[in-house]
């Protein structure tokens, strides 16, 4: 597409020029080019101002009057394609164009070209002149947002965060110091990462990059940092049953490794990481320690927990799926992290040749990249971003919880019962809607008239609006989520927790299951025919089917207590 060069002179130099032709000082064609203009513009330029001596000209063209909407307009189509950004469903280029095709169709604007009507979106060209009159706005690649993320992030789960991180510091005035308070996070770290940008010839249509392998090795590293700008020795997941000597050289002095099936941290590697943890802290009851972690599975073993707990360690666990926004290491440190072990990555390649990276290679790599991105400001940063030190509830502003406005909905247990309205504070969009509009300006919108009588209602707060203009968030509207549905069944979702202050609660509920599985077992034994009072051999029973296979019951304990075991044993 050739660009076209209109309007590309500046006003003074024409207003300069015009003046120096008029009082005769130079010719039409000296001006021109002293003031880098050409003669013809120049020419009619003069030809005006002589024919209005005593009135102000405008000295260069006015284009707007060739626009299909007006600033004002155009400003209502920016907000409403910032605000789909915002929700996470931002408009691609195309999406663009169709929007403002619909939005001049719903508007009956006289202006539309011909081509808008044949393609049923509006031109490249307006679009380019859109996007220049309009520079806030730029093409970007987004990052992917899963569903959990955009709605667990939301105004009351951020609150409740901060109501129990503000009754821990009430709890000891030592928690107000920086150095008392922790965040602990994992990160993969493996024999391939990804590549880091690099320069390279245009117009080539493939570029790579030597990495060790296709898939490599996984590690698991976690790490320490607290408030006060400090870090502790990382601790290393090896996918390995036992430890080997290679697995801390060239690590950071102090540093811990652990071995598990897959490289996972689990609920028997984390004791180990509390250890670790209160040796390099110096924590106990008489210097206590607040420490930050996700609420994963394995980070809550009791074992692990009441280590903590004997040694004054209060344990507070984030959100599910808020870490991106509360977690420091998240935040500031680990993408930092991951950037600085690409580059240890590729330079062990160049330096090595041929040859594959190993896991005993990872410890200098993750030591590279812990010392460059465990910097003071890179910590410091990473809390004070959450709110969490210095101590700051209203961090976030309403820009961070817009994704979760599209499924923020009533309890069906509270709301009231009535027809299913529709959501009078934003209009939500339907599957039909999404194409070319086929209803008439009057008649798209004649539902939500009836609820609200003014129209500038339905828009979002800080959105411009303008009585006679139709903007796309009245007839195409945001996304929304279906009411919710009344459901008992499933496991209730995990919660923001003080951990350390439910070990009593914990325990309590694994006796119960104890004891249910001890009832399943003495049922079991009634079924089997077997008598408690009496020692009996294992019993096998054979099961019918295309495999043969044998369910072995072993009563020979000393307790009394059963095993079950379900063993192959062939094909007919």
């Amino acid at each position: 597409m050739n660009k076209r060069k209109v309007g590309g002179f500046l006003e003074g130099n024409m207003k300069n020029a015009v003046e120096k032709v008029v009082k005769n000082e130079f010719s039409l064609r000296v001006a021109a080019k002293n003031n880098g203009l050409k003669f013809q513009t120049l020419a009619r330029y003069v030809k005006k101002a002589k024919a209005n001596p005593h009135s102000e000209i405008r000295m260069c063209p006015n284009y707007e009057v060739r626009q299909v909407f007006d600033k004002i307009q155009e400003n209502i189509l920016v907000d409403y394609i910032t605000h789909m950004a915002r929700l996470c469903y931002g408009l691609t280029p195309g999406d663009v164009r169709k929007l403002a095709y619909q939005t001049a169709e719903r508007n009956n604007i006289s202006k539309i070209p011909k081509s808008w009507k044949t393609e049923k979106m509006a031109g490249k060209k307006w679009f380019t002149a859109f996007r220049k009159r309009h520079p806030q706005l730029s093409i970007r690649k987004p990052e992917n947002c899963s569903l959990a993320r955009a709605s667990a992030f939301n105004r009351h789960t951020v609150s409740t965060f901060f109501d129990k991180l503000e009754e821990v510091y009430s709890r000891n005035s030592q928690f107000l110091s920086g150095h008392c308070i922790w965040n602990y996070d994992e990160t993969s770290t493996a024999t391939v990462s990804r590549s880091p940008k690099i320069l390279a010839e245009k117009g080539v249509h493939q570029v790579n990059q030597i990495t060790s392998s296709e898939r490599g090795l996984q590690t698991t590293t976690g790490s320490f940092i607290s408030a006060g700008g400090n870090t502790l020795p990382p601790i290393i997941v090896y996918p390995r049953a036992k430890f080997q000597t290679y697995m801390t050289r060239g690590a950071p002095p102090g540093t811990r490794a652990l071995c598990s099936s897959k490289g996972w941290m689990t609920d028997e590697l984390f004791p180990d990481v509390i250890a670790h943890f209160i040796k390099f802290s110096n924590a106990s009851e008489d210097n206590p320690m607040i420490l930050i972690y996700d609420n994963h599975s394995s980070h809550l073993s009791l074992a692990a927990l009441l280590l903590a707990k004997q040694n004054g360690i209060t344990v507070l666990t984030i959100p599910p799926h808020t870490s991106h926004k509360l977690q420091p290491l998240d935040v500031s440190v680990y993408s930092s992290f991951k950037g600085h072990f690409s580059q240890a990555s590729k330079k062990w390649m160049e330096l090595h040749p041929g040859q594959t990276m190993k896991l005993a290679d990872l410890p200098e790599l993750i030591s590279y990249a812990h010392l460059h991105a465990m910097t003071p400001s890179n910590i410091l940063s990473g809390f004070r971003k959450t709110g969490i030190f210095p101590f700051n509830r209203d961090i976030f502003t309403e820009d961070d919880y817009s994704p979760s406005n599209t499924t923020d909905r009533s309890n069906p247990e509270t709301e009231i019962l009535c027809d299913e309205l529709p959501d009078t504070s934003v209009p939500t969009f339907k599957s039909s809607e999404l194409s070319t509009p086929d209803l008439e300006p009057s008649t798209s919108f004649n539902v939500a008239q009836n609820i609200q009588s003014s129209s500038t209602q339905f828009e979002p707060k800080n959105i411009r609006s303008r009585s006679n203009f139709i903007s796309p968030f009245h007839f195409k509207g945001v996304p929304k989520a279906a009411p919710r549905k009344k459901e008992n069944r499933g496991r209730k979702p995990k919660q923001c927790i003080i951990a350390t202050d439910s070990l009593e609660q914990q325990c309590q509920k694994r006796k119960v299951k104890k004891q249910k599985q001890s009832k399943t077992v003495k049922k079991s034994k009634i079924k089997l025919g077997e008598s408690s009072d009496e020692e009996s051999e294992p019993m096998r029973i054979t099961l019918s089917g295309k495999k043969k296979s044998a369910l072995v019951v072993d009563t020979s304990g000393s307790d009394g207590s059963s095993s079950f075991s379900d063993t192959d044993i062939g094909d007919y």
